[in-house]
């Protein structure tokens, strides 16, 4: 007990309920039943990281029962063994062995981070491009970048285009205004359907190999300003949150999972294999993360994408920020709209931010893979993020500080994992 002034507590047995407020210099811990206690953090304070309304496990002193002096704090859960990450999952030897990236010349890269050394085979490639999608300097409005990431998408050989939103920004009062002269003679649903979903309708008749997959924006003008935002109501939902495979444009609610399959299955007739599961979000996590943390590490932003994974949520901050039109009875369901992600977390994450773009795996191999594509179309750099979805080879072979013997059984080979490699380019426009 946090609260009562006994000399030393161990906050493991609530785990689940305690949270933190990190305020300025104030920490205060708050427990389910609603005790509050402040937090002394001088001695763990070279390695912290905190977020308000983080679930943490804390081990320390209480002798007045005004002030905890922390001496130990736990800020992840602990991690799930190969065979349960498997079967809770129902993913396929799933594991991320790097991020990198591919730019197609040196001057085309926008992020550069590690390459993975791996013996590997394509499954699939995903593009995923941000909004908006046209020139806002441009007098009339015109969705030329849309056309050209859509050709983009095809010359690059990507099986799944991901657009993010907005696709229509309420900011910009020249096209969507009221009295706009757009607005006077169409809808806003029907400047969607005419402008976006016709367009991409249109380039899809001509290659149907190719899959969309649109996630609205709070920025969109026609729809929803809530979170979790539903998908749009004009476009089939995948069921279950499998990207269909008789639709080829369609919408999932912002944020939510997706499974990513392999793009035909081994034998005629036979169930398609999930290759990996990709978690999407157009909610400003990152920025209410960080105008809420208190952060003493060298990687601020792969600390702020790693409370994400570490608390199993795309929006780990409580309470919200007060501009966030969060509804929570949605967001605290077990249905489809909700915030929480189940253990273990997705395998690439897509954080759409104001931050530069990046591509960070920052819990190394095995963990999530986070990818803020940035944004197509806005003054400075504009880019767009190409995922390839790698089969490595099953091994079997010893590792290097193994002894050689007779007697020992040679290793099972374990399942073909899945590659992760990201690249971040510039899009000229």
């Amino acid at each position: 007990d946090a609260n009562n002034g006994t000399q030393q507590a161990h906050g493991a047995s609530s785990a689940a309920t305690l949270k933190v407020r990190a305020n300025g210099n104030a920490v205060l811990l708050e427990s389910e039943l609603g005790h509050i206690v402040k937090l002394d953090v001088s001695h763990v304070q070279h390695d912290l990281f905190l977020a308000s309304g983080q679930v943490v496990v804390v081990s320390g002193t209480n002798p007045t029962g005004r002030l905890f002096h922390v001496q130990r704090l736990v800020d992840r859960a602990p991690q799930l063994s190969a065979e349960n990450t498997l079967s809770s999952q129902n993913n396929v030897g799933l594991d991320t062995v790097g991020v990198q990236c591919v730019p197609e010349n040196e001057n085309d890269a926008v992020d550069d981070v590690h390459r993975a050394h791996a013996a590997q085979i394509l499954c699939s490639r995903v593009l995923v491009a941000a909004g908006p999608y046209y020139n806002r300097a441009d007098d009339k409005l015109n969705f030329a970048a849309l056309s050209k990431v859509l050709r983009l998408a095809v010359a690059k050989s990507a099986s799944l285009l991901v657009l993010l939103g907005p696709f229509m920004d309420a900011a910009d009062d020249k096209y969507f205004s009221p009295s706009s002269e757009l607005c006077a003679e169409n809808t806003y649903d029907e400047l969607f359907e005419l402008r976006v979903l016709r367009r991409i309708r249109k380039f899809l008749a001509l290659h149907s190999d190719l899959r969309v997959v649109l996630v609205p924006h709070l920025a969109d003008v026609h729809h929803p300003h809530v979170v979790p935002q539903p998908a749009f109501f004009e476009l089939p939902t995948p069921t279950e949150a499998q990207i269909s495979l008789q639709a080829n444009l369609s919408s999932v609610s912002n944020p939510s999972i997706v499974e990513l399959l392999a793009p035909r299955a081994a034998q005629p007739g036979s169930v398609r294999e999930i290759v990996a599961s990709l978690g999407v979000s157009t909610i400003p996590a990152l920025e209410a993360i960080s105008a809420s943390c208190l952060n003493f590490r060298q990687d601020r932003v792969g600390e702020m994408c790693m409370l994400i994974s570490r608390q199993r949520s795309f929006l780990p901050i409580y309470p919200p920020p007060q501009n966030l039109p969060l509804d929570a009875s949605l967001a605290l369901s077990s249905g489809f709209f909700s915030l929480e992600f189940n253990s273990p977390p997705p395998s690439i994450v897509l954080v759409l931010s104001r931050l530069a773009p990046f591509a960070k795996q920052p819990e190394g191999r095995g963990g999530t893979v986070f990818v803020n594509p940035g944004q197509l179309v806005k003054p400075g750099v504009t880019s767009y993020a190409l995922i390839d979805l790698q089969r490595t080879a099953a091994t079997s072979q010893r590792p290097p500080n193994a002894s050689a013997s007779a007697l020992a059984p040679a290793p099972a080979p374990a399942p073909a994992p899945t590659a992760v490699n990201v690249g971040i380019f510039r899009f000229q426009f």
